[in-house]
């Protein structure tokens, strides 16, 4: 649906249930859920516009939008959402441990005990993301 938003971040914050961005484009501020990278690396600009690629994940009860520096992270966590039993905060916390590149690489190795880092993944859900993003 959406692809990126191009506009002005107007405020970062981190709560106990994430980082968060808010990007104001065509006079509407949309709320983002990013990851720590992303948080670190967009910053509060009133003079220069960003890009800010995005998904839009719907589940019985809530929307929520998820914003990347880049394609690759969003694609990386579209393909991790692909996985039973992972969701979009357990696909924030693999991309919060690793680069996006370091987990593509992790993946293809088949290190699942290196995956098991990030917080929440233990070694048959890391065993699962491997074998489903393989197969």
């Amino acid at each position: 649906m959406f692809d990126y938003f191009r506009g002005l971040i107007t405020d970062k914050k981190r709560t106990s249930k994430g980082t968060f961005i808010t990007i104001e484009a065509s006079s509407v501020g949309y709320l983002l859920e990013v990851t720590e990278h992303d948080f670190m690396q967009l910053s509060i600009d009133e003079n220069n516009s960003q890009k800010v690629y995005v998904l839009l994940t719907h589940r019985e009860d809530a929307m929520s939008l998820y914003g990347f520096s880049n394609k690759e992270t969003r694609d990386i966590f579209q393909i991790l959402l692909s996985v039973s039993g992972v969701g979009a905060k357990m696909a924030i916390a693999l991309l919060n441990e690793f680069d996006a590149c370091d987990l593509i690489s992790l993946v293809i190795d088949g290190n699942f005990k290196e995956l098991t880092k990030a917080k929440g993944v233990g070694p048959k859900l890391a065993q699962k993301i491997i074998l489903e993003i393989i197969n």
